[in-house]
């Protein structure tokens, strides 16, 4: 059979689209600055190991899990954005909320997405998913430095978003290990936490069979030849 020719973004992004991501979740991750065509061109085609899939996994289930919670405020409220600036006493932006909305009191909400499978603080709190009791977190390092910066950087977010005086909610989804050490930091920051029923491994394993799916498609049907970057894979 003969292949297809991919010779620009254009043409990259209309297959992704073509073989199950939506056109919605590109514009979205456009708020995000997140580029899915070249996540999908650096990443799976040009450059395909595990840790690329983990890396464009971990970026798709962002933009995903903000997707999804932006989608949950949208059905209950008024006024929800996405990327919302927020400036300190001088104006200067410091950050950006994922998502704000008026609630039904008129109240200005800022919100924090996380799409993850653990928010901790320190090792101790860390929970082994794969139930394989070895006695030592050795193999674990990476996992558990990614769980706690994560923490950390939570914590930092919603402190710059409570320094606004309105209300902060912390998503997580159905699924998120929230250690205490994070929750009482939370609590002491007055933000509130709330969970959306869509389970995070299960969305997790679905982009990643996504994923696949789409680097088969792309192996077995087209010519990667993407000159205006000096891309050039075969296929």
């Amino acid at each position: 059979m003969e292949k297809t020719l991919i010779d620009t973004n254009e043409k990259l992004k209309e297959l992704l689209i073509h073989l199950g991501i939506s056109e919605r979740i590109f514009y979205h991750a456009s708020k995000m600055d997140v580029s899915i065509v070249r996540l999908f061109k650096e990443k799976i085609i040009n450059n395909y190991s595990l840790k690329t899939l983990d890396e464009v996994t971990k970026n798709l289930l962002g933009v995903y899990g903000n997707f999804i919670a932006t989608c949950y405020f949208r059905a209950l409220y008024d006024d929800v954005k996405n990327e919302v600036p927020i400036k300190d006493k001088t104006g200067k932006v410091i950050t950006k909320a994922d998502i704000s909305y008026l609630d039904n009191s008129g109240m200005l909400n800022y919100c924090e997405v996380k799409a993850a499978h653990q928010i901790i603080d320190n090792i101790r709190n860390y929970v082994d998913l794969d139930d394989v009791k070895t006695g030592s977190y050795e193999d674990k390092d990476n996992e558990i430095i990614k769980y706690k910066n994560i923490g950390k950087k939570l914590i930092t977010q919603v402190k710059k978003l409570s320094s606004t005086k309105k209300k902060v909610n912390v998503i997580i989804f159905k699924g998120c290990y929230v250690d205490d050490v994070i929750k009482r930091k939370l609590n002491e920051l007055n933000a509130n936490t709330m969970t959306i029923m869509v389970d995070i491994n299960e969305l997790e394993t679905e982009i990643i069979r996504k994923i696949m799916n789409i680097k088969q498609f792309l192996n077995m049907n087209t010519i990667i030849n993407i000159n205006d970057e000096n891309v050039l894979k075969k296929r």
